[in-house]
């Protein structure tokens, strides 16, 4: 047989050797390709996952400054910083990871600048917000571009993102035809082998421990791997898991490939996770991402790469965890929407106060007065058009001047009391002395008011000056005429006084020198009637008793004159006296009016006051018989006395159910000698309201009266010393039905 296979086959196991060891070198060939395959797999993840990192710090960036303007909190600068470190540290790395890929290289040179510029324009907008001499267009202008730029940055990762993408698949497929290659190799190989297993049993030991070297290599990888490695069957279940698995989720091994992996998936992603299995089996799936459950009862998100092999009826899948990664684009969008929906208010806010400045800027410039706004250090921020015209000086030339200086002001006071008096209370008024640009001087009624930051700190002060000048001139004048005219009344009222005291002298001496013929002509008129009646006819009769009348009136009249002389020249002795017991009094004396009549006294409470006792008596005497006399009508007749209340101040009242008048006629009620009612129905002389009224006003207070035709009337009076308010009194607290038969 050796003799056999050497003379008939030596050549055939020379060619089978070669071709076996042809067959075998290709195949390791094949398998450290699709090791380094897979290395360039793992290497263009990573990429990608740089590229992702890239845009994401980028964000941060832009919202840690955006949050940064918007709430000046010093924590955003923080988040700011570190995001920018990390695009530099990301461009770094992916410099490094793309050092093979001139392409992807020549993107990165591309995307720098563009970078470098967008992060310019971040510190630009910071920097500005610090100073606070950003205006809202300025930043509008720096967000308007550095939006555009984002958008340039996002296009060019994502244009990276695709090249990785692309490269990956190209990876991906020859990783999958060099398997199938290698499974072709084997094949052949083992052909081979059986059909020269004698002659190739070497060979095929060499490449069987070859293999197990690459296998134990492979084995090495898939155990040391960070990412969760697998391989899954189309029944459902792992049929290997590498022990990143166990330290992700907690599950053990065993308890992994013992039930089906759409257990461990949440309820939500299920469906989607076994269409994409499917879809990776049939067709093959770059990547895709669900939610895994781990043995503590909460879910991991993972980002899925997958490669099937349908010979062996597996899917091999890279799980990576992006929980994290989920979680800070959750809190981005978040971060990003809270901050869009702040930006779009505050926009509005702005908005809206930029238009009500425009108007009362406007309202402002309308304004006759002059009204300016200064700085803390009196520097003119802003010169209405009221200004303008009464200083001479226009917006333009008025601005950034001193005003103090400008106007040369003059002022009432030490300037350093004036601004600590506007700093404590906030405002301050006064007048001031300007000088005009003609050189003329004014007086102003000047307005400060203090205005202040959202923190308190004073910002300006807004000033309001009114041109007064023609106005204190007639001032002036007006104090010079007072002067005069008090000095003229004065004189005139010395001139009065001594009028006055003569005309009540002379009164006086007329009605005691009246008094003397006036019982003359009654006595010799009453002898007349009583003795020589008989020598009388009727209507001589009648004259006497008409002149018997009219001497008693006009005795009556000459009396209340006198009294009216007497209270006129009295000075008043006040004394805290009981208002009640003055009534009580006075009640009692002008019962004796009522002979034959029901009357009835309703009292009210009434207060003490201080006042002259005896000519308060007088005033409720006065009131009362009035009222007596005129309710003669009425049965029963009603008289009230209380207090009451009008315009917080404690009011007397009298008031009674008689025969009332036309309060068109109320203003002759305190007349001397007017009266409302004909001397035919109800006798008097006049003068006793009169003499009510001088006894009130020398007591500071005032008296009216409210009436109506046969309805009643009511005379109201007050006092000084009953000034503020008291308790009403409409009810009677005592009284009764006094009547003479």
């Amino acid at each position: 047989m050796k003799s056999y296979v050497k003379g008939l086959v030596p050549l055939g196991l020379g060619l089978s050797l070669a071709l076996g060891a042809a067959a075998a070198l290709l195949s390791f060939r094949s398998l450290a390709e699709q090791t380094e395959a897979a290395d360039w797999v793992t290497h263009t993840h990573v990429a990608i996952e740089g590229l992702e990192t890239l845009r994401a710090e980028v964000l941060k960036a832009e919202n840690a400054r955006r949050g940064y303007v918007l709430t000046a909190d010093a924590s955003f600068l923080e988040r700011y910083s570190a995001a920018r470190g990390e695009i530099l540290k990301t461009l770094g790395e992916l410099r490094t990871l793309t050092a093979d890929n001139p392409a992807q290289q020549k993107r990165l040179d591309d995307i720098r600048p563009l970078i470098e510029k967008r992060i310019q324009l971040l510190e630009q907008s910071i920097a500005g917000f610090q100073s606070g001499g950003r205006s809202a267009g300025g930043e509008a202008a720096l967000t308007f571009t550095g939006a555009d730029l984002t958008t340039q940055i996002s296009d060019a990762i994502r244009a990276m993102e695709s090249a990785e993408k692309e490269l990956l698949r190209q990876r991906d497929s020859a990783l999958k035809q060099g398997s199938r290659r290698t499974r072709t190799l084997l094949l052949g190989g083992t052909l081979l082998t059986f059909a020269l297993i004698l002659g190739v049993f070497t060979l095929l030991r060499r490449e069987i421990a070859e293999r197990a070297r690459a296998e134990e290599d492979l084995n090495r990888f898939f155990n040391v791997s960070a990412d969760m490695m697998c391989a899954a069957g189309t029944d459902g279940y792992f049929k290997r898991v590498n022990p990143a698995w166990e330290k992700s989720l907690g599950y053990s091994v065993a308890e992994l490939l013992a039930r089906p992996y759409v257990e461990f998936v949440h309820p939500d992603d299920r469906a989607a996770t076994q269409a994409a299995a499917q879809e990776s089996y049939a067709t093959g799936l770059p990547s895709f991402e669900n939610r895994y459950r781990t043995k503590q009862g909460d879910y991991r998100w993972l980002n899925w790469n997958s490669s099937p092999d349908q010979q062996r009826g597996l899917i091999y899948a890279a799980a990576r965890d992006i929980t994290e990664r989920k979680k800070a684009e959750e809190d981005l969008r978040n971060l990003a929407a809270s901050l869009e929906d702040r930006v779009a208010e505050r926009t509005s806010s702005l908005e809206a106060q930029a238009k009500i400045l425009r108007d009362q800027a406007s309202l402002l410039d309308l304004a006759h007065d002059s009204i300016f706004v200064r700085d803390m250090n009196s520097a003119v921020r802003f010169w209405n058009r009221g200004a303008e015209e009464t200083y001479g000086w226009t917006k333009e030339e008025a601005h950034g001047k001193v005003t103090h200086t400008l106007l040369q002001t003059v002022f009432p006071e030490p300037l350093a009391k004036i601004e600590e008096a506007l700093f404590d209370r906030g405002r301050w008024e006064g007048e001031l002395i300007h000088t005009c640009r003609d050189a003329s001087r004014i007086v102003v009624a000047s307005r400060w008011a203090l205005l202040r930051e959202a923190d308190g700190a004073p910002s300006k002060v807004l000033e309001i000056n009114r041109d007064i000048t023609e106005r204190k001139r007639a001032e002036d004048e007006i104090h010079r005429l007072n002067l005069e005219l008090e000095q003229r009344v004065k004189e005139r009222t010395a001139e009065l006084l001594a009028s006055n005291a003569e005309l009540e002298a002379f009164a006086s001496s007329v009605s005691h020198d009246l008094r003397a013929p006036l019982r003359h002509v009654d006595g010799f008129s009453r002898i007349l009637v009583e003795e020589h009646a008989a020598q009388l006819d009727p209507e001589g009769r009648r004259l006497l008793e008409r002149v018997r009348h009219a001497t008693q009136h006009m005795g009556e009249l000459v009396d209340d004159l006198l009294s009216l002389s007497r209270v006129s020249r009295r000075e008043i002795s006040p004394l805290v006296t009981d208002l009640n017991t003055l009534a009580a009094e006075v009640i009692a004396d002008v019962q004796t009016a009522c002979q034959g009549r029901r009357v009835e006294f309703r009292t009210g409470r009434l207060p003490f006051a201080e006042c002259d006792p005896g000519l308060i008596r007088q005033v409720f005497a006065n009131l009362l018989a009035n009222a007596v006399k005129f309710t003669r009508p009425r049965d029963p007749a009603v008289i009230e006395l209380g207090q009451t209340e009008r315009d917080g101040n404690r009011v007397i009242f009298v008031r009674d159910n008689g025969v009332g008048f036309s309060m068109k006629y109320a203003d002759k009620l305190f007349g001397i000698f007017q009266r409302l009612h004909r001397s035919e129905d109800f006798e008097g002389t006049g003068v006793g309201l009169v003499t009510v009224q001088r006894i009130v006003h020398k007591h500071n207070g005032r008296i009216w009266a409210e009436a109506e035709v046969d309805k009643g009337a009511t005379f109201f009076f007050t006092l000084e010393s009953l000034e503020g308010p008291g308790e009403a009194s409409p009810a009677p607290v005592t009284g009764g039905l006094h009547a003479r038969e």
